[in-house]
């Protein structure tokens, strides 16, 4: 047995470190070459370690394991030809500025068995584990893969290589939002940047901030892991568009992939606000006001729109959609789905009937009266009338989001007054969102869901003095004030025409040939796998990394087992940092040595102790063989 064993040439080291294995006939390599893949570890970036051990890994099977790499900006698998010589040669060592994703990869390879038919197999796959990479929260779509891995014909086995290691020195920048903001006869560029760490401690980074061709040096003292700042530049007069960019000076901060990041800017549009409602209703009529305050802004306009004349909206032409009464269904909620994953924003707002339609995962559940000692009150002003000193009726909205989100603090550090609102009547949001505010018992009162690169929003109450305070507009204004601007950063409104735009996601159709173009920029860079400035004719676009690609959670160790099911998973963590990491050994020759020593022990404890114990084999003339012991 100790013979077969060692011909199966069992390994231990690089992918295989603290495990056996027999060789396989067939080994599939999942290539991650997103932006968070760029982060140093040591002196290799992750990607560059992560080829290495893959390599060597392949290396010591030998001759006649059939090699296929799929790199994540790959359609599908392609087989390697020259076995693992030319491994190196196929496969890039270039960090794109797009996201991977990881469960699609894995989707391609099974289809990949089922067609081939190969013998046994592996899949390895290296990876960060970054979360947004491998989308956990997709539980049905990991069912069907770990499924249809188990039912291959052939035995498939994943060796994933995590290399996650942390890096807390790194710091990423983004633009969330760039905007020309005309004040009185001087016409601002607004730039708001987010930056994210590993490291919540306070700490100062220097950054360049290019606009019209001349740059701006900027020290931000960063606060927590994630921190949000707004710039102000003014624009030449007259300029009607331009493009910029922002870069941390401190090149060596952990990973250079997430330092840039690049805008575009031009006239200021006409910012659009559908109010879907009856328009006889108060809360519809209040809606349109609170989108657009002020009557003598041209650039920013709200229409109310009739239920029943939904059909010919084309919903691509507004930056926000409020929605007032019974949530969408069938076609009409189709189409406003795809203008959310397009980037756009759809607020909702509750009515008294009930609703059991779900948009997009979200929906209302039980409505409910605010009661004091078994009265109810007809409006919010009755509730103030009825309370006592200190004492605040209805229900109360405690826990809300300040530091981003439609609920900030403003510029100058001021609160919006959510705690004092008084809530009269309220419907529970039902669904998975993130919970922006929520009242004292836990309900929430403000539940926003991302859908593609837009968002869906629930407020749990409505602009009427029966529902609640909202009529003050000292909190509804500004909310949606921000949420429109983010609605108009998205896809929709300004982003519409394709001006800012995610790498790797927003891919050039057929037959466009963007042309990168930053000043002295001399090198060739590709349009669906580098951020930057291109333009094609007279369309100018930024293209950034997608915001999952910036530091972000990591999905844990121990999630992986879970995703893949009963398919057999085995994990090794880099920790090349630590020295060690990728020796590889073929551990089948210690066999060798090991059964020779065994055998060789066995010799010498069948030899004979001693004189006594000598026995002789003499053969008789006869030729029967006799026995003789010795004295």
């Amino acid at each position: 047995m100790a013979l077969v064993f060692a011909l199966s040439r069992p390994s231990l080291g690089g992918l295989f470190k603290g495990m056996v294995s027999g060789k396989p006939e067939v080994i599939m390599i999942l290539v991650d070459r997103s932006a968070s893949m760029g982060a140093k570890i040591g002196e290799q970036n992750r990607l560059e370690r992560a080829l290495e051990v893959m390599i060597d890994s392949a290396k010591a099977y030998g001759k006649g394991v059939r090699l296929v790499v799929m790199e994540h900006t790959d359609k599908g698998p392609r087989e390697v030809g020259g076995g693992v010589g030319a491994l190196a040669n196929v496969i890039s060592k270039e960090v794109t500025d797009t996201a991977a994703d990881i469960p699609g990869m894995l989707e391609e390879s099974a289809v990949w068995f089922e067609e081939n038919s190969p013998g046994i197999g592996e899949i390895w796959v290296a990876s960060d584990m970054q979360s947004s990479n491998w989308n956990p929260s997709a539980s049905e779509r990991w069912s069907k893969l770990s499924t249809k891995l188990e039912g291959l014909s052939q035995s498939v086995r994943v060796r994933l290589l995590s290399m996650g290691e942390e890096v807390p020195e790194n710091v990423s920048v983004r633009i969330v939002s760039a905007a020309r903001q005309r004040i009185a006869e001087r016409t601002d560029l607004v730039l708001k940047l987010e930056f994210g760490r590993e490291d919540q401690r306070s700490a100062e980074v220097e950054l360049a901030v290019f606009v019209e061709g001349k740059e701006n040096a900027e020290t931000i003292k960063l606060e927590g892991e994630t921190y949000i700042h707004e710039f102000r530049y003014p624009l030449r007069k007259g300029e009607q568009s331009g493009w910029g960019y922002v870069e941390l000076v401190d090149k060596e901060d952990g990973n250079p992939k997430d330092n840039s990041a690049y805008f575009v800017y031009g006239e200021p549009i006409k910012a659009q606000t559908a109010v879907v409602g009856n328009p006889e209703l108060f809360a519809t009529k209040f809606l349109k006001l609170a989108a657009a305050p002020d009557s003598s802004n041209t650039n920013q306009v709200s229409k109310v729109v009739s239920p029943t004349s939904l059909e010919t909206i084309d919903w691509t032409d507004y930056a926000m959609v409020l929605w007032q009464g019974k949530l969408p269904e069938a076609s009409e909620a189709e189409k406003l789905t795809d203008y959310v994953k397009a980037g756009g924003l759809v607020v909702c707002f509750p009515e008294e009937k009930n609703d059991d339609v779900r948009f997009n995962g979200l929906g209302w559940g039980a409505f409910k009266k605010f009661e004091a000692d078994g009265k109810e009150f007809g409006n919010w002003q009755e509730l103030v009338a009825a309370e006592k000193e200190q004492e605040q009726l209805g229900f109360r909205i405690t826990s809300y989001t300040d530091n981003e989100g439609p609920l900030q603090k403003t510029e100058e550090g001021l609160y919006l007054p959510v705690g004092d609102l008084r809530v009269n009547q309220r419907k529970a949001i039902m669904g998975d969102g993130a919970i922006q505010a929520s009242f004292e018992d836990g309900v929430p009162w403000l539940m926003s869901k991302a859908v593609g690169k837009g968002q869906v929003v629930f407020c749990g109450t409505q602009p009427s003095d029966k529902w609640s305070s909202l009529t003050e507009g000292l909190v509804l204004v500004p909310m949606l004030q921000r949420m429109l601007s983010e609605g108009e950063a998205m896809m929709s409104g300004r982003f519409a025409q394709g001006r800012i735009l995610s790498c790797g996601v927003d891919q050039a159709s057929e037959g466009e040939r963007w042309v990168p173009e930053e000043a002295g920029s001399n090198e060739v860079k590709d349009f669906n796998s580098q951020a930057g400035i291109y333009r094609m004719g007279q369309r100018v676009v930024a293209v950034n990394r997608p915001s999952g690609e910036d530091i972000t959670p990591r999905l844990e160790d121990g999630k992986v087992g879970e995703l893949f099911g009963e398919v057999p998973v085995a994990l090794v963590q880099d920790k090349s940092s630590e020295g060690g990491g990728g020796d590889f050994k073929e551990i089948w020759q210690w066999f060798l040595v090991a059964m020779a020593l065994a055998l060789l022990i066995e010799g010498i404890l069948i030899l004979p102790k001693g004189a006594d114990e000598r026995v002789e084999i003499q053969t008789a003339a006869s030729g029967k063989v006799s026995f003789k012991e010795g004295a």
